[in-house]
């Protein structure tokens, strides 16, 4: 009875315990989250009976697989999850919707996200930037092959793959272009529409939007959280650096820590895992626990790469990696190395190929991913 027009004469708490009725989060009504986005018409949930799980095929060739994941839009990830998720009982949610496309943000999970019991999570994110493709199919075969192998008891894996639709519908209409989202700010300044990839006109500048990986707070550093709003206040939202004119707006970043927290409250979060690409890195904390460096290592030594902080790529801080750490969760970002020539040159920068569709690369990058994914569940374990 909860329709998408009555929800603005729902209280905070009478649309809490609904979304818990539906989805199992029978706590929900007193998690204290404020910016709990589960969309209310909850149409990705499809509540059935939690079935025992039967076997995902194995697959034969991650070439093919990564070439196919690599090219495909929203529609195509959301339908080759919800296949696997019908396949193996697996549970899909709303967490949020994106700005400008409106698509969902949606998280599968192995099992119900629910509060009764110790269980321990292993939350991946993937398409922070779609134009990084290799992360994205890296992402999804990971995640396939944990489900795939079968996980320990009390353990759960859960998976947010496209955490930037707005990017990714870009992304497939004009590859190179889909890094940020498609906000349409009008805070400090006249700026362009932001649904047009054509109103930022230098060939060095990207598209407008901002880069949800530069718009998460930053846990308590008081010294770039000011240089960070002081440079937000005045940059251009055409550039590839501009995080956004407030730290947490965005939508999609708000859907991330509002879905983490809420794990946080249901349960450990072993660990979170962010896919980016490409330099071959494996990103950990500029500050991190004993625990956390344990399983950078572990991933690191793995799959063969050299970890680096994250001031090393973004020193003005506002990542995931920044805030997950401030949260005291184990966290790292990996960036995957990119097939054959790893770009192609257009006529300028927004036709700029940011990956390479390389099928040789990927059956042996892609096995290098889900050992090391393996290791740290191992690790967790433990």
């Amino acid at each position: 009875s909860y329709q998408e027009g009555q929800v603005g004469k729902l209280s905070k708490r009478d649309l809490l315990q609904a979304i818990g009725a539906f989805t199992g989060l029978a706590a929900a009504s007193y998690l204290g989250i404020s910016r709990l986005n589960i969309s209310p018409d909850l149409s990705l949930i499809r509540p059935r009976p939690f079935e025992a799980q039967r076997q995902l095929p194995e697959i034969s060739d991650w070439g093919s697989f990564g070439s196919e994941q690599i090219n495909a839009n929203y529609d195509q990830i959301l339908a080759w999850y919800q296949r696997m998720a019908k396949a193996v009982a697996l549970k899909t949610y709303s967490i949020g919707q994106s700005y400008g496309t409106k698509q969902k943000i949606f998280t599968v999970s192995s099992a119900p996200i629910e509060t009764a019991g110790e269980k321990t999570y292993l939350a991946i994110l993937s398409r922070v930037h779609p134009r990084e493709r290799t992360a994205g199919a890296v992402a999804d075969a990971v995640y396939y092959s944990l489900i795939q192998q079968g996980l320990p008891d009390d353990f759960v894996a859960v998976i947010v793959p496209v955490v930037n639709p707005d990017g990714l519908d870009r992304e497939m209409q004009v590859p190179g272009t889909g890094y940020k989202n498609n906000h349409a700010f009008a805070y400090t300044y006249e700026r362009p529409a932001f649904s047009d990839i054509t109103a930022c006109t230098n060939s060095e500048e990207e598209v407008p939007g901002a880069d949800i990986n530069r718009n998460f707070p930053m846990g308590g550093d008081p010294e770039v959280k000011a240089s960070y709003l002081a440079r937000a206040s005045k940059s251009n939202p055409c550039s590839d650096k501009f995080g956004g004119d407030q730290l947490a707006l965005e939508p999609e970043t708000q859907a991330v820590m509002d879905f983490i927290q809420l794990l946080q409250s249901v349960g450990r979060v072993g660990a979170v895992i962010d896919f980016h690409g490409y330099i071959g890195k494996v990103i950990r904390p500029n500050h991190q626990s004993t625990e956390n460096e344990k399983l950078v290592n572990v991933y690191a030594q793995s799959v063969g790469y050299e970890s680096i902080p994250v001031s090393y790529l973004a020193s003005q801080g506002g990542t995931a990696v920044d805030w997950v750490a401030a949260q005291g969760i184990p966290v790292f970002g990996v960036e995957t190395q990119g097939g054959g020539e790893g770009y192609v040159a257009g006529e300028n920068s927004r036709s700029v190929k940011f990956y390479e569709d390389d099928p040789a690369f990927l059956r042996t990058e892609i096995p290098k991913h889900i050992k090391a994914t393996q290791a740290v569940v191992k690790a967790l374990t433990n």
